[in-house]
């Protein structure tokens, strides 16, 4: 369970009690008819009282998730073979000259919120990448995807994806060597929420 949705939790089961039951002592409009008593004003109340303020919440998530944008980086050996939660193993072999990684790049929500923002994969000393790659620039040992250049940059939208297929190449001197790489996003924002298991880069 996530910080943001124990927080939710503890919101809609302590806070929005707390304050219902503060409203319908302090501003129950249901005291004073003659058909309701003082104990069924208060039930009636509190209930109202607990709808509006669930409401009211449900509207402002509806809000704040229309101004989301989620990105989804998944890596692959083959085009069509590949799921969200695989870390698949780049074995580079010295006596090759380039092993290729097809990476998936899925888009969903605000695409304004993409605006001015890249992804970045930051490659160790002994590998590194070609700069013709389509969307992709390398330079300084990094890989780096532009986000402006995918999507729409205003608009919602649902699974926009990109297919990309990455060289790599081993620089001369490695020796045996092994490590977890991961994209990351440059100028992040809170309303960006990036999901990746990036993938393994090993020297055979």
């Amino acid at each position: 369970m996530t910080v943001r949705r124990f927080i939710g939790i503890c919101i809609k089961s302590i806070v929005l009690p707390l304050l219902a039951i503060f409203a319908v002592h302090h501003f129950n409009i249901f005291i004073g008819f003659n058909q309701i008593s003082d104990d069924q004003a208060f039930d009636i109340g509190l209930s109202c009282y607990l709808a509006i303020f669930e409401a009211s919440i449900s509207v402002i998530e509806n809000i704040i998730d229309s101004k989301k944008a989620n990105i989804v980086v998944t890596f692959s050996e083959r085009k069509d073979d590949y799921d969200d939660e695989s870390c698949p193993i780049v074995v580079c072999d010295p006596t090759k000259n380039v092993r290729y990684l097809w990476c998936h790049i899925t888009l969903d929500g605000n695409y304004s919120r993409l605006r001015n923002t890249s992804l970045e994969i930051v490659l160790p000393s002994w590998l590194s990448s070609q700069s013709q790659v389509p969307y992709f620039t390398y330079s300084n040992d990094r890989l780096v995807f532009d986000l402006n250049r995918s999507v729409p940059l205003s608009g919602h939208g649902h699974h926009a994806i990109q297919h990309l297929k990455i060289p790599f190449i081993i620089n001369s001197g490695s020796t045996t060597f092994e490590m977890t790489l991961m994209p990351h996003l440059k100028n992040k924002s809170p309303m960006i929420k990036l999901e990746s298991k990036g993938f393994r880069a090993k020297i055979k």
